[in-house]
């Protein structure tokens, strides 16, 4: 699955999470199935979430569509359809803001940050963004065109280290692939999609110092067809139930 931007994020709403039973009997009587843009971070967390929306609120449906976040909000801009749009990264959001393709304002709604990511038992021995500099280390890093390949960068220049890729993959979840089947000696992921490449691989921590975290936000879309179900979608992302499922992913709290 292609990753996100690379990020984020995910993009958010202005509507206030919906954690209690009053807002689950609310959202009942919305109708639709809310088309969710979503990034490819997300991609194994998602349908999770969405199986809970629709086991609370019987009445809605939600149809996922994972890609790069600053890609989708392009699409969106020239007339693709979407009810919720979800980023990775701040950035994303913002352009789509600023283009004015949302109903209102977003929230943040989960948070990742990155790894270092090497396949199990380190062989290699890197412990550090520095030595992902060695020489005859096949490092993968993402793309810059996706938030985790821009936070990778910056990390990166923050550790004052310079590598030479031997890729530039779509996105962090194509990083932890290509390390994960023995492709790449190292790489730079997201935590989740470190965390998702199980016994295969091992993740490093990055220092704070280092850190560039990366915000998920969501926010309704103004052209969304089913606005009314969209909101309570992007309200249940905050909810105690789906932040439960977020955090057994690995994400962290907003």
């Amino acid at each position: 699955m292609a990753a996100s931007s690379g990020i984020a994020g995910m993009g958010g709403h202005g509507m206030s999470g919906m954690g209690g039973m009053g807002g689950m009997a609310a959202a009942s009587t919305a109708p639709g199935s809310v088309l969710v843009l979503a990034p490819g971070t997300l991609a194994t967390v998602l349908p999770m979430v969405d199986k809970e929306f629709v086991h609370a609120h019987p009445a809605a449906s939600v149809s996922p569509s994972f890609g790069h976040s600053p890609a989708q909000v392009i699409q969106v801009k020239q007339g693709s359809p979407g009810d919720v749009l979800l980023t990775v990264g701040a950035e994303s959001m913002a352009e789509a803001k600023k283009d004015g393709l949302l109903a209102g304002d977003s929230t943040v709604f989960g948070r990742n940050r990155l790894e270092i990511i090497v396949p199990a038992g380190n062989r290699k021995g890197v412990h550090t963004l520095a030595d992902l500099a060695k020489p005859g280390l096949t490092v993968v890093l993402p793309d810059e065109s996706t938030p985790a390949g821009v936070y990778a960068d910056r990390a990166l220049a923050k550790a004052g280290v310079t590598v030479k890729p031997a890729s530039k993959e779509l996105g962090s979840p194509d990083v932890a692939q290509k390390v994960a089947t023995g492709n790449a000696d190292a790489g730079i992921a997201f935590v989740t999609d470190v965390k998702a490449g199980g016994s295969k691989v091992t993740g490093i921590d990055i220092p704070d110092a280092d850190q560039v975290p990366a915000e998920y936000r969501a926010a309704v879309l103004k052209n969304a067809k089913h606005a009314a179900a969209a909101g309570m979608f992007v309200s249940f992302l905050s909810s105690p139930t789906a932040q439960q499922q977020f955090r057994q992913f690995g994400f962290l709290a907003p």
